[in-house]
């Protein structure tokens, strides 16, 4: 049974009125050490990856059968790429490594923070950024244990075909939130029970499309960021992308814990069922078609509807 993508985008847009500040406070720190890795790498291995770009264009223009000034070319390069590795400092590639460490282990369990943020807000508590970011690293090790099972299963899957993993990352994407609701969870525990909640018809495609509807803002962004690149500079124009990037982030965390909630509890279920059969209501369909699609009895939303309205009246 497919779920319309509009439904958790809606209720993303629900949960956020009013606690935007917060939601992207909670989701820029959540990924912040991500965030300066690649700061760090980019200004560090500029001339690295200026020398890589000249020589993936050069290469992808070489024929079968190279011509002499083309295999010197491509050694001067191949030279030029060695000098630029061996300019940067030893204190550079220390930090280097630190950096992407700790962002290695620390991240998983900032996710899984930021992943219980959005939960509670769908119940609309605002837990603050404090727990919202930290409420999760008191079981760093579990975190970071489930994300390397998970992404080690996605990565073997991925080893047949392209399809294959990304059927896999659907079918694990909810371990992180079953884990981030309920600490006490082990990191087998948590891929089990989102492998289960995941397996029922329709909903691996119904998250699916549901990533993929944000794939228009993101196209969005990439358009609106080469408009501003000529009309107010380059650094205007980063920081401008970066927080519509970031905004996009958080309302993509706020669909899927919407998503994650219908799923993982009963009152979300019915809440989805009872929008869904009333939109089919409004469009036309008829309630057999209804009940065969598995969205319940839709009589049961009309007696509601008539025992509210009689309410307000008297």
């Amino acid at each position: 049974m497919m779920m319309g993508s509009f439904l958790f985008k809606q209720k993303a847009r629900e949960m956020l009125k009013g606690n935007w500040q917060t939601a992207l406070v909670v989701s820029f720190f959540s990924g912040v050490l991500l965030t300066v890795a690649q700061v760090l790498q980019s200004v560090s291995f500029k001339d690295v990856q200026s020398v890589m770009d000249s020589l993936t264009v050069l290469i992808s223009r070489l024929g079968a059968e190279p011509t002499g000034t083309q295999t010197q070319q491509v050694l001067d390069l191949y030279n030029r790429l060695f000098s630029a590795l061996r300019s940067i400092p030893d204190t550079v590639w220390t930090a280097l490594i630190a950096v992407n460490l700790l962002a290695l282990v620390v991240t998983p369990a900032l996710v899984l923070g930021c992943n219980y943020y959005f939960i509670r807000l769908v119940d609309h508590e605002d837990i603050g950024v404090r727990q919202g970011l930290f409420g999760r690293l008191r079981i760093l090790p579990k975190a970071l244990w489930l994300h390397v099972r998970m992404y080690a299963q996605i990565f073997l899957w991925s080893l047949l075909l392209v399809v294959p993993g990304i059927i896999a990352a659907l079918r694990y994407s909810m371990a992180a939130y079953y884990l981030a609701e309920d600490p006490s969870l082990s990191a087998g525990e948590a891929l089990r029970r989102s492998k289960e909640v995941m397996k029922e018809k329709g909903r691996k495609p119904s998250y699916f499309m549901l990533l993929i509807s944000f794939v228009g803002w993101s196209l969005l962004i990439s358009i609106v960021q080469m408009l501003l690149i000529s009309l107010v500079g380059t650094v205007a124009t980063l920081v401008a992308s970066q927080f519509m990037s970031l905004a996009l982030s958080t309302y993509v965390n706020a669909s899927c814990a919407a998503f994650y909630y219908t799923l993982s509890h009963d009152n979300g279920l019915d809440s989805l069922f009872a929008t869904m059969r009333r939109r089919m209501k409004q469009a036309g369909i008829s309630d057999s078609d209804i009940r065969a699609a598995g969205f319940g009895q839709p009589e049961e939303d009309a007696d509601d509807e008539s025992g509210a309205d009689g309410g307000d009246d008297a």
